[in-house]
């Protein structure tokens, strides 16, 4: 779009002061003077840079008591204000710092809003209750002043109340080796579950040498894992043991493939 800019005068010497603006945008000069005209050719650009840094810098850290949290749970929050000085980098803190705490849900609208002040620490704490019945994510806090923000993650997730854990086999293999494997399930708290049911699978995964693909080999089109093994048992006696076979993938009657045996519990 072609914009025509108001006319301006050159000075006793010729020359012509056109006013800076804000704005960016190419533009050609058009001279006039008695009869004569002159409209240039050449497209010049307007900018405008700013080189000066503020004195001081103010931003917020903004803290919560947990990181993820489930629908109606509370979300305890505390903000931190300082001021960050430009030449010798010292910050310091900032009180009597007003401002709102917005709780923005996971489609960006705002759902809580709160008005804080910081006290001689430059600090400041409030709560909110997230909503119920929305769409679950990423929500965050933003202090509108400072514009810092703070994201937490909402889900309906339940805590784990127990662990299990495999012990890594000490041995090599080959194939058509058995192996045995031992697994157990502890409780938070400590204590070793007993009875527990299990339900496990052996899962093959191929593995290609570094070399494969090279020359005129070239790779399967397919190379899904395949179950090799699965079951159930019981824990007890605090550890489980189970057994399986180390089977080969024929993949070419001159080479066989490195298999990955993954446990999955």
């Amino acid at each position: 779009m072609r914009l025509k800019k108001p006319v301006t005068s050159s000075n006793a010497d010729g020359y012509v002061k056109i006013k800076k603006e804000t704005e960016y945008y190419n533009y050609s000069v058009q001279v006039k003077y008695q009869q004569d005209e002159l409209f240039t050719d050449d497209t010049h650009y307007n900018y405008n840079y700013n080189s000066y840094t503020s004195a001081s810098q103010k931003r917020t850290f903004l803290f919560t008591d947990r990181s993820i949290y489930r629908p109606g749970q509370t979300v305890y929050f505390k903000g931190i204000v300082v001021s960050t000085d430009s030449s010798t980098r010292y910050s310091s803190v900032i009180a009597g710092h007003k401002t709102d705490v917005l709780l923005i849900d996971a489609n960006g609208t705002e759902v809580g809003k709160l008005t804080v002040t910081s006290n001689q620490y430059g600090s400041y704490k409030g709560s909110f209750k997230i909503p119920e019945g929305m769409l679950n994510g990423e929500f965050y806090l933003k202090d509108v002043v400072n514009e810092s923000t703070q994201q937490i993650s909402v889900e309906e997730y339940k805590r784990p109340k127990f662990f299990t854990e495999i012990k890594k086999p000490e041995s090599t293999y080959r194939l058509n080796d058995s192996i045995k494997v031992t697994g157990s399930a502890k409780a938070y708290a400590g204590n070793n579950i007993d009875g527990a049911a299990v339900t496990y699978r052996v899962v093959r995964k191929v593995r290609y040498p570094i070399w494969w693909g090279w020359g005129k080999m070239i790779y399967p089109s397919s190379n899904e894992e395949m179950e090799i093994a699965q079951g159930e048992t019981r824990t007890a006696c605090m550890t489980d043991n189970f057994r399986s076979v180390l089977k080969p993938y024929q993949m070419n009657p001159l080479i066989k493939a490195v298999s990955l045996y993954f446990i999955m519990k």
